[in-house]
C-alpha cells in the first residue's frame, strides 16, 4: 500500500484548503490539504514537510507537526498531520493546484474535498 501525508495548515482559527487543478489526472477541482505521496526512504513527517513546501511555499519543520491519526483509504495509507502555518501568503508551486483559500471549519460543507478533508477540519 502506497503512503501519503497531509497537513492540516492552521492560522487563527482558519484552514488551508487548495483545489486541484481541473487537467490534474487525480480528483481533478476537489479541495485536498498539503501533501502528497512519501518518497522512497522518506519518514511521514519529512513527507509532510516536503509536500507542505512544494504545494504552498510555506516552511513548517517536522517538530511543528503533530500526528492527529494515520488512515486507510483505497489506495493510500494517509498520515495526518496538524501544523500551525507561519503565514497566510500561499504561492502554489507544484502545478497541481489552481487556488487555495483560508476556510473556517463552519464553512467547509460548502466545498467538494477529498476523503478526510470535511473530518479533520470540522473536529478542530
Amino acid at each position: 500500500m502506497k503512503r501519503a501525508s497531509v497537513v492540516l495548515l492552521e492560522l487563527g482559527g482558519w484552514f488551508l484548503i487548495m483545489r486541484r487543478s481541473p487537467t490534474d489526472p487525480h480528483y481533478p477541482t476537489f479541495w485536498n490539504l498539503p501533501g502528497g505521496g512519501l518518497e522512497q526512504g522518506e519518514t511521514p513527517e519529512e513527507g509532510a514537510v516536503r509536500e507542505t513546501f512544494e504545494e504552498t511555499d510555506i516552511w513548517i519543520m517536522p517538530e511543528d507537526l503533530t500526528l492527529l491519526g494515520v488512515y486507510d483509504q483505497p489506495d493510500y495509507q494517509v498520515h495526518l498531520f496538524h501544523a500551525y502555518a507561519p503565514t497566510c501568503v500561499v504561492k502554489m508551486l507544484d502545478g497541481e493546484h489552481d487556488h487555495a483559500e483560508w476556510v473556517q471549519p463552519s464553512q467547509i460543507h460548502k466545498y467538494k474535498t477529498l476523503p478526510l478533508v470535511k473530518e479533520a477540519i470540522s473536529v478542530q
